[in-house]
């Protein structure tokens, strides 16, 4: 059990349902300088993109909804090594391609994209910035396929929050 007076320092968060903006800018602002893993239900909203542009340590990212707010893409950390994205033809993929050539420590890039989208605008890029760099690129037609994995060899405190409507 955690006392009150004793902090708890997370390495990894992985947020299945959405939280509300509360309790995500509360973890996030809270562990911020200790998460290294973090995984989303969305981020499509600028007070989501800023509780994550908080996390200056992350070394891996997830975010299970197409709608990413490119500005999470252009402010990723430096020591972002695995990125995991849903993408939508409207979203947030012409600015991936950007986040790869920017995000220096990135080894490993995955696109889920819907089953009935043949075609992905700014793709090729994406593909070809992967190329360049040497990232692993996976393009999935499912979102559920893959979960981050904890990058460091460090102990790692899952938190699952279930949410019910009042």
């Amino acid at each position: 059990a955690v006392l009150p007076d004793q902090r708890v320092d997370l390495a990894a968060l992985d947020l299945q349902r959405e939280p509300s903006p509360e309790l995500l800018q509360y973890l996030l602002t809270t562990h911020a300088s200790s998460l290294t893993s973090l995984a989303l239900p969305s981020c499509a909203s600028p007070d989501r993109a800023a509780a994550v542009l908080q996390c200056a340590g992350l070394q891996a990212l997830r975010i299970d909804s197409p709608g990413t707010l490119p500005s999470v893409l252009r402010g990723l950390p430096r020591t972002l090594q695995r990125l995991e994205l849903a993408a939508a033809k409207d979203g947030a993929v012409p600015c991936l391609a950007q986040a790869v050539k920017s995000a220096k420590a990135l080894s490993k890039a995955t696109v889920h994209i819907g089953s009935d989208q043949e075609r992905l605008p700014g793709l090729a890029a994406v593909r070809i910035a992967c190329a360049v760099r040497g990232v692993e690129l996976e393009v999935s037609r499912s979102a559920s396929a893959t979960r981050v994995a904890p990058v460091s060899g460090r102990v790692i405190i899952v938190v699952f929050v279930t949410l019910t409507e009042p």
